[in-house]
């Protein structure tokens, strides 16, 4: 079985986190919203779902 590359590697919060805000334009608020997390949960998602794209370029 082949290693996932990219987006469908993630986590699925961390996933539509990076969806929301790339593909929807959201906010770190926005997406707090969305999942019904503070604005700094969100950011930290979306940091360390950047961290994990990187990691597996």
């Amino acid at each position: 079985m082949s290693e996932q590359n990219g987006l469908g590697a993630l986590p699925p919060l961390q996933r539509k986190s990076i969806e929301l805000a790339y593909y929807g334009g959201l906010t770190y608020t926005e997406i707090g919203d969305v999942h019904h997390i503070p604005a700094g949960t969100a950011r930290s998602l979306l940091r360390d779902a950047l961290i994990g794209l990187r990691d597996r370029v």
